[in-house]
């Protein structure tokens, strides 16, 4: 996902950015990130940060996003998270599978 496509989808779902200057730290914020890890962190964002908030996120949410993905990541033994209830790994597997439906315009 590139930098464009995953603003695109922050404005679509969470609305635009009222402040064009967050918007333009925001956009340099993500240029640390890979495609393949905008995915990741537009997946999390959707899963982890509701539109009940009314706000567009801002690089303070998406830095705590990264943290948390980051953090799953050192705790992972064999690729398995520890502590973690199995079936909530299913559930969020098949949440994320009918996000990428979604966004992929498969659905």
């Amino acid at each position: 996902m590139t930098i464009n496509k995953f603003l695109k989808m922050l404005e679509s779902y969470y609305g635009k950015y009222e402040r064009p200057l967050i918007r333009q730290i925001v956009e340099g914020y993500l240029g640390q990130f890979q495609e393949s890890e905008l995915e990741i962190l537009n997946q999390r964002l959707i899963l982890d940060y509701s539109t009940q908030y009314k706000c567009t996120p801002d690089v303070a949410i998406l830095e705590n996003i990264k943290k948390q993905i980051n953090e799953e990541q050192r705790n992972k033994v064999n690729g398995n998270l520890i502590g973690t209830d199995r079936r909530r790994i299913g559930s969020e597997k098949k949440n994320t599978d009918m996000l990428n439906k979604i966004l992929t315009g498969r659905i």
